[in-house]
């Protein structure tokens, strides 16, 4: 892996903008835009490349992929936001099980993934809130026994997501924008190559997601 803290990077849309909202994309606590992202990045995919812009507002969802010649804009005051499964037993529906072009990666599939992608751009302002309180209380009321820490779990948990990973992929470009909260590893850069880090705030440890003061318990991180 390369990494270039502060290089110039060439922005990876081939000219088109599609804007979430276009596809069905609503800003707002409770919604689910997993389906909306989905549908506006096929757009950019089979335009052979654009620039997906999420404009100000929260806008939640479960995995997002990725795809090769796009770029990810998060505007000012723009938040993607993981949801909330209703119970452990639901993780794997909102975060597929990760079943990609790496076999040592496991789990479900992060907030946002590239995986064997080229030429892939994430742009601030805005942040990426994995909304990981919940995922780290389960991860603490049974400590173990979800896949990013044991391959066969007893318990229906599918494991934490992390909010960013790139994997198998080139040419990637992270800038400008803040990762927060993150369920597991805040970002991951796996096997990835060309990639340039510029001026993003990631945040870990900024919440207290242990069922009590004197217990010992996990807290987010960063890989």
């Amino acid at each position: 892996v390369l990494l270039s803290f502060g290089g110039s990077g060439a922005v990876a849309d081939g000219g088109r903008v599609f804007s979430l909202p276009d596809y069905g994309g609503r800003p707002g606590p409770g919604g689910n835009n997993t389906a909306a992202f989905a549908r506006a990045i096929d757009a950019c995919k089979a335009a052979g490349g654009g620039m997906l812009r999420v404009p100000a507002g929260t806008w939640v969802s479960g995995g997002i992929r990725l795809v090769s010649h796009m770029t990810l804009r998060l505007e000012q005051g723009a938040t993607i936001q993981g949801i909330t499964p209703p119970t452990p037993g639901h993780i794997a529906v909102d975060y597929p099980v990760y079943n990609g072009s790496s076999t040592g990666v496991r789990g479900p599939q992060s907030l946002v993934l590239a995986d064997g992608c080229v030429n892939v751009t994430i742009d601030g302002p805005g942040t990426l809130d994995g909304n990981g309180a919940q995922f780290w209380i389960w991860a603490n009321l049974w400590p173990g026994y979800d896949y990013n820490n044991k391959s066969d779990p007893p318990t229906p948990m599918a494991g934490r997501p992390s909010v960013l990973r790139m994997i198998n992929s080139t040419d990637i470009v992270w800038r400008g924008f803040t990762v927060m909260r993150s369920p597991f590893w805040a970002t991951q850069i796996i096997a990835s190559t060309r990639v340039v880090v510029d001026g993003v705030h990631i945040h870990v440890n900024d919440s207290n997601y242990c069922p009590s003061p004197s217990s010992p318990c996990y807290q987010p991180t960063n890989e």
